[in-house]
């Protein structure tokens, strides 16, 4: 499910990007995982995490209030954060499309 007929009408109308939640294993071009969250979900999809998810982002420094706001922005879009965990070999790439 990619491109603009994936995207809710209303979203469009809104002006509102999606957030996209992408992992990678460290040597591959293609996403292990992709989670999507609509932009008009993502005020209340946010508040749906666990708070201990929630408390996880928030210190890796990935505030969801703040990603609900910019998604309403839509001067504002392509790739957020871009966390590494050297450990688990995997990159995080946080974005709003």
């Amino acid at each position: 499910m990619s491109g603009d007929a994936d995207i809710p009408e209303a979203d469009k109308v809104a002006g509102m990007s999606n957030l996209k939640i992408r992992v990678f294993t460290a040597g591959r071009s293609e996403p292990d995982t992709t989670v999507t969250i609509p932009g008009l979900v993502l005020k209340f999809a946010s508040k749906l995490i666990p708070h201990e998810a929630r408390t996880a982002l928030l210190e890796g420094g990935i505030d969801l209030e703040e990603l609900s706001k910019l998604a309403t922005n839509p001067e504002i879009s392509g790739t957020l954060v871009e966390i590494e965990d050297h450990r688990k070999h995997e990159t995080i790439v946080i974005s709003l499309e």
